[in-house]
């Protein structure tokens, strides 16, 4: 009787697998680095955002005038903290 090899089913549940953007594991529970990856992207969305207030905060009245706004227009958006979109 010839002996069957059947592979194990635990061999494929340390690899993960790609769904969209996100890797997931066997059990559709993010991997570390796919949370690592989220948490590198929200940090640098922050980042971009708190640089673009800086920049919207720091025009003048003539660099207001060119994109059509008031210092009335901006000041709520300056006012956002960096983690409010």
């Amino acid at each position: 009787m010839a002996a069957t090899h059947t592979a194990c089913p635990l061999s494929s549940a340390a690899a993960p697998q790609i769904t969209g953007d996100v890797f997931q594991s066997r059990f559709g529970v993010p991997t570390v680095k796919a949370l690592l990856v989220g948490i590198v992207d929200l940090l640098v969305a922050w980042q971009e955002r708190a640089t673009q207030r800086h920049h919207l905060a720091g025009l003048d009245e003539r660099g207001l005038k060119d994109v059509a706004l008031s210092r009335a227009d901006i000041a709520p958006e300056i006012a956002k903290p960096f983690w409010r979109a």
